[in-house]
């Protein structure tokens, strides 16, 4: 995530914190370092994923083993993620909620198909770390490349 978006931003010490875990977690999920991404998160966090669950990331996971089956299988399935035009996102940051609206794009694995869309995440803060985190997008445009049409 580019640190351009927040240059404008009043943000209290705590959301800037929480923004910074946000992208610090964007970071070590592309190096593909999912058991680093775990320490982001509570002991009791809900993740939804707003995709079919035919696709293997769809659905609602609970704890860390859920969040690491989601971020294991987000790695099998899309294929070369990028953000695209991150220096125009769109970043909501108040209290304990971080919202970032976003594009990207990936190869969808088995078909290699091309997927690309805009997505938004809702992330929930308790005590520092992800409480909830809630993904929203283009499901029909996944979907349809996932099976290979």
């Amino acid at each position: 995530m580019s640190e351009n978006q927040n240059k404008n931003l009043l943000l209290t010490q705590q959301e800037q914190e929480n923004l910074n875990i946000v992208q610090k977690m964007f970071e070590v999920v592309e190096q593909g370092n999912i058991q680093e991404a775990l320490i982001y998160f509570t002991d009791d966090v809900e993740a939804r994923i707003s995709i079919p669950e035919e696709v293997p990331l769809g659905g609602t996971f609970h704890g860390p083993k859920g969040i690491q089956q989601f971020l294991e299988a987000h790695k099998k399935t899309l294929v070369d993620t990028e953000w695209l035009d991150e220096e125009h996102w769109e970043t909501v940051v108040q209290g304990e909620r971080v919202v970032i609206i976003g594009r990207e794009r990936a190869h969808i694995m088995p078909t290699g198909n091309m997927y690309e869309s805009d997505f938004a995440l809702a992330v929930t803060f308790r005590n520092g770390k992800i409480s909830k985190l809630y993904s929203f997008v283009d499901s029909a445009v996944l979907v349809k490349a996932y099976r290979g049409k």
